[in-house]
């Protein structure tokens, strides 16, 4: 475990700054941007506890992989929000 959280630790601090580029240019509230953020790096970390990082070739690559779905399902849960009230069913 603690060669593991070693490891993440490096890459969040190798990655931190290009995540939050990229998740500040596709969404504007910071409130979301945290939680996207913080979803996609728990995400992360907890693929590497349960089945180690030895296979990630390249550590920015895999968590820009893990940011993206969590974006899309995002959007995906605004959309399914937003439906009802755009159908005129939600006042």
């Amino acid at each position: 475990m603690r060669s593991e959280t070693e490891y993440f630790r490096r890459v969040y601090e190798a990655t931190y700054e290009d995540m939050l580029r990229y998740t500040v240019i596709k969404t504007r509230r910071a409130a979301d941007i945290e939680d996207i953020l913080q979803n996609a790096y728990s995400r992360f970390f907890s693929r590497i506890t349960r089945r180690g990082h030895g296979d990630i070739d390249d550590p920015k690559a895999y968590l820009m992989s893990i940011l993206q779905k969590e974006l899309s399902g995002f959007y995906l849960s605004l959309i399914h929000i937003s439906e009802p009230t755009r159908l005129g069913m939600i006042s």
